[in-house]
């Protein structure tokens, strides 16, 4: 988190985590590989969009 005070960051990373923690769920609940690959490769775009405050 480069930018940003401290609260911020703080809620950009508890967001990216949140995002990523609940990708890897949902991920796990399909029962389709190619979607769940999806699933993970667009969370970790959107999980690094937060961190940089997009």
């Amino acid at each position: 988190m480069p930018e940003g005070t401290p609260a911020e960051r703080r809620r950009r990373a508890i967001a990216a985590y949140a995002t990523m923690v609940g990708a890897l769920q949902l991920s796990r609940a399909v029962s389709d590989r190619q979607l769940s690959e999806e699933i993970l490769e667009n969370a970790v775009d959107a999980a690094l969009a937060l961190a940089k405050g997009r």
